[in-house]
């Protein structure tokens, strides 16, 4: 029988409610989630199942797999083009520049932010790649069948 919802899910279901806008790398995660010298294979292990847990119960998140895994929004298109940006490697802050155990806020969520938007605006052809598969998702949420064929049929 289940407890319900652990400490860690708990945390990435808050960090989610409160950044919808955002994506997160399970890297970040893991070092948000755990205060360790060194993360570890068990610690992306842990974090991977709550966001799989999180994914089954609401439909708006997803996980993208490219050069890392990245948590995102498909309901918010700055979200879906940060993972983008991130899951692509088009970002040179993606490659664990928050490593840093000295410094804990190196990379505060109002600093990827910006950083995501400043990417966003200088990248507007991805960002336009990106928002067809946006209209269609939000499509699919709001039982609109008619935009999804339109979208489907361009």
């Amino acid at each position: 029988m289940s407890r319900g919802p652990g400490r860690i899910e708990r945390t990435i279901r808050a960090l989610m409610a409160a950044n919808p806008d955002l994506a997160f790398t399970t890297d970040w995660l893991c070092c948000q989630l755990f205060v360790t010298s060194q993360e570890e294979k068990k610690h992306r292990i842990s974090v991977l199942r709550a966001i799989h847990r999180i994914i089954a119960a609401d439909p708006d998140w997803s996980l993208m797999r490219r050069h890392c895994c990245v948590l995102f929004n498909q309901a918010d298109l700055q979200s879906y083009a940060t993972a983008c940006f991130i899951a692509h490697g088009f970002q040179p802050w993606v490659h664990r520049p928050w490593r840093s155990k000295d410094d804990p806020d190196q990379w505060p969520l109002e600093a990827i932010r910006e950083k995501a938007r400043e990417m966003i605006a200088k990248r507007s052809d991805i960002v336009e790649r990106v928002r067809e598969d946006w209209e269609r998702h939000c499509a699919e949420r709001r039982g609109d069948h008619a935009r999804v064929a339109e979208i489907d049929n361009q």
